[in-house]
């Protein structure tokens, strides 16, 4: 075991590193999933394990340290901690191959640098000033924001700053700037680093450098969150990311968007996790506390009202506000919604407040919490079709008999609720909404319309229903289920340190369920699964000419109306409308050739859900997701097709935009890829009347198309001869 510095500039070493990164001693859960993630990883790709041991200087970002039997340790983020430190040493030194000190990289000129940074704000600043600073690209504001407030258990309850020395705004925002700059120091020659959070603290500090110079992020963590499983069990969950928005957009069990979108195309086939969905459902409300009847009776609820309930979050979690909600804090969001719904009358509202803010959580504040400012807010605005339930005694379950829509910002509400055929609005731009069962909110404006109307919104249909459940099995169906007693000792699995014969066998045992994970599947194109992550090339036929790196996608967006002879039109609006209700569904189709699902390139796409990729496994250029052939029929039949795409033009027209437009997508494509065209042979399926053809042939191709439409074929055949009438996938 070394510990130095000069290894990290040195280019000649093992390109393919892993830095994990965790500041301070916590406890050996976190050491010991990080052990796991370096296991399987070095199997993976024979990656070599470093990791980091922060200094005092970037202690204040870090005040997760808790005691635990081995060491009764508070942690003082004012003071170095040498204590937590050796200890970090002594764990971390048992599998990594080097230890970094951040020290090393921290020298008087960028203290200096930091000093006169702070210096140039003001002694007293908003919230919003704060947490939208920005040092070098990074924003250092929002992690050192959602640190202080989680530290202090304020969820966004305080007024303005004092950003002065020694207060917990002014060292969390210190530490955040020297946490950026040693992170650009030692990140140049790592390809991932390994984290256990992507929000608050010095964690999220190091993804947002790392997604900045273009490295991966692979977030490992217990997730604690899910259905209460038996003590001794406890869910690993492993995620790969390559960007910020990724990572910070999505629960980290989600399994991808598209194996959702996949799942959901195809619920008749997938029964299984919409049983799976029901099971976890079933078990998470089978407690029910209080009946609908006394419920009434305690809160005085008129039986001619619908009630609207909106369940609030803890109010330190700032993770679950910040950067994904139009509202800038969690307090404007509540004093909004108060503000509005007692306009509406229609209604009988009721608050549900998070179970932790009733039972005298640590995690919440005695002052600034979510039940004393709505109480606060109450009292200045009394409404009696407003009542708070303050109780720990009535919990979700309880009201799903007799509620009529649920608002959340981002909570698990939003699939628990329509799973049961519940409405429920969401103000989140991630985590579980934007897919199809919940009503996503975009604006305030948009917000406070729906809140003045929300008695006019009708009951969930069926399929609706049926994806919500298909999420949540699909959702608890992503992650590795350990037996900690076996795994870790019956010593438990806060200080039991791993045997690596253990590690071994669980490795062996869940490796290609780790691979699943970490890779979401398609959810990230630039990721071949089962292949090392430096080597993203698809696969190719055997008659291919040369492999082909494609370093990134285009995800253009295509406008489908494009030659529609008016957006608004009759068949224009029929289209829409037929999406909508469900009457046309765009599906995920396999690969006619090779029969792949999943694994794409993303090339381009349309609002309503079209998308043309390219097939990983042997190159294929197509339009994979698309209308089943029953609604193609009626999308010909019903005249949609030609309104929409001819608007009565002219086929010299047609031919002419489609050749300059949609055939120069495909070339420049091609051209990206470098490849030779005087090499190529094209097989356009689907051709129309060969516009596309004609392109690649001018580029010195050999090119072939096929399509149905005899009108177009006749009329291409008069300017390109080596296209015909017929069904491709027919010939052999």
């Amino acid at each position: 075991m070394q510990l130095f510095k000069n290894s990290i500039n040195d280019n000649t070493t093992m390109n393919k590193r892993i830095l994990i990164v965790h500041s301070g001693f916590s406890s050996w859960v976190h050491f010991n999933i990080y052990e796991i993630n370096a296991f399987f990883m070095k199997r993976y790709g024979n990656y070599k394990i470093d990791a980091l041991l922060c200094n005092k200087a970037v202690t204040a970002c870090d005040f997760q340290t808790t005691g635990n039997v081995e060491i009764y340790h508070r942690h003082d983020w004012q003071k170095k901690c040498e204590l937590c430190i050796k200890h970090t040493k002594k764990r971390l030194a048992s599998f990594c191959s080097e230890l970094i000190y951040q020290d090393l990289y921290i020298d008087d000129t960028n203290i200096k640098m930091v000093d006169s940074f702070l210096n140039a704000l003001p002694e007293k600043i908003t919230q919003d000033y704060y947490a939208n600073l920005n040092f070098k690209g990074i924003e250092i504001g929002k992690r050192a924001y959602e640190s202080f407030q989680y530290f202090l258990k304020l969820g966004g309850s305080i007024g303005d700053i004092d950003l002065i020395p020694g207060t917990v705004a002014y060292e969390f925002l210190r530490s955040s700037i020297l946490h950026v700059i040693s992170a650009k120091k030692i990140l140049k020659n790592y390809d991932i680093i390994l984290i256990n959070d992507i929000g608050q603290t010095s964690w999220g500090i190091w993804a947002d450098v790392a997604f900045a110079y273009k490295k991966k992020v692979l977030l490992c963590d217990v997730n604690w969150l899910l259905n209460n499983p038996p003590l001794h069990y406890r869910e690993i969950t492993s995620r790969l990311y390559n960007d910020a928005y990724e990572a910070r957009l999505r629960h980290p069990l989600f399994p991808g968007i598209d194996k959702v979108n996949y799942i959901f195309s195809k619920l008749s086939e997938n029964q299984k996790y919409i049983d799976k969905g029901k099971s976890i459902l079933s078990n998470r409300f089978s407690e029910k506390r209080i009946n609908e009847f006394d419920i009434h009776n305690r809160y005085c609820i008129p039986y001619n009202k619908k009630i609207v309930v909106i369940f609030t979050h803890l109010c330190w979690d700032n993770s679950l506000t910040f950067g994904h909600s139009f509202f800038n804090s969690y307090k404007k969001w509540l004093s909004t919604t108060y503000n509005e719904i007692i306009k509406n009358e229609n209604i009988f509202w009721m608050f549900k407040l998070h179970p932790y803010e009733l039972g005298n959580h640590k995690h919440v504040h005695p002052k600034y919490n979510t039940l004393n400012y709505l109480k606060k807010i109450i009292e200045e605005k009394p409404s009696g079709n407003v009542k708070l339930i303050d109780t720990p005694d009535i919990n979700t379950s309880d009201l799903i008999p007799f509620m009529h829509v649920g608002i959340t910002l981002a909570g698990t509400v939003s699939y628990e609720l329509p799973s049961c055929g519940i409405n429920c609005i969401t103000l989140s731009a991630g985590l579980h909404s934007n897919l199809g069962f919940t009503i996503d909110v975009k604006n305030e404006d948009e917000y406070i319309q729906l809140l003045k109307n929300i008695e006019n919104l009708t009951e969930l249909e069926d399929r609706t229903k049926k994806m919500a459940l298909a999420y949540t099995g699909l959702l608890h169906s992503n992650y590795i289920s350990i037996n900690v007693e076996e795994l870790y000792g019956e010593e438990g699995y806060e200080t039991k340190k791993l045997s690596s014969e253990k590690i071994e066998k669980y490795v062996d045992e869940y490796f290609d369920k780790f691979l699943e994970m970490i890779h979401r599947i398609n959810y990230n194109p630039s990721i071949q699964n089962k292949n090392p992550l430096d080597k993203i090339v698809p696969k190719q036929s055997s008659n291919a000419h040369h492999k082909v790196k494609i370093d990134s996608t285009l995800n253009l967006l295509i406008d489908i109306y494009r030659y529609a002879s008016n957006k608004n039109s009759k068949h224009s609006v029929s289209f829409r409308n037929n999406l909508k209700k469900g009457l046309y569904s765009i599906q995920n189709f396999s690969c006619p050739i090779c029969n792949n699902e999943y694994e794409w390139h993303h090339i381009a796409y349309s609002v309503e859900g079209f998308m043309w990729n390219i097939c990983k496994q042997c190159g294929l250029f197509q339009l994979n997701y698309r209308l089943p052939k029953n609604n193609m029929n009626d999308f010909y039949e019903s005249g949609e097709y030609t309104d929409i795409c001819t608007g009565g033009l002219i086929n010299e027209t047609r031919f002419m935009l489609d050749y300059k437009v949609t055939a120069r997508l495909i070339t420049d494509l091609l051209k990206r890829l470098k490849y030779d065209f005087s090499q190529m042979n094209i097989l356009d399926i689907g051709c129309g009347s060969g516009s596309t053809a004609l392109a690649m042939k001018e580029l010195g191709a050999t090119v072939k198309g096929y399509d149905l439409d005899a009108q177009k074929i006749l009329f291409g055949q008069s300017i390109i001869k080596e296209i015909e009438i017929g069904d491709a996938l027919a010939y052999d």
